[in-house]
């Protein structure tokens, strides 16, 4: 949302997506200011959904996670640029 901001862009260009069972709140919350949000569920063998779960888990809990480096004062620019 704020890179979209900083590059002129509206809101309403935009479309949020959180995972569904995980992000209802956040969800609810972005609606009601206005912003087009989609819950997404993997779908496929358990195992399979098991892995992409555990993956999502260990990446929004790292410490080299981008929303904990955007954190620490790493510049919006450095966490955006190509590997």
């Amino acid at each position: 949302i704020a890179f979209g901001r900083l590059a002129g862009g509206e809101d309403r260009d935009l479309e949020l997506q959180v995972l569904r069972g995980l992000g209802d709140e956040l969800q609810a919350a972005l609606a009601m200011r206005g912003f087009r949000v989609r819950a997404y569920c993997p779908v496929g063998d358990l195992v399979a959904g098991m892995a992409y779960l555990v993956r999502r888990l260990l990446e929004n809990t790292s410490n080299e996670s981008f929303l904990h480096e955007q954190a620490n004062g790493v510049p919006l620019e450095e966490l955006l640029a190509p590997p």
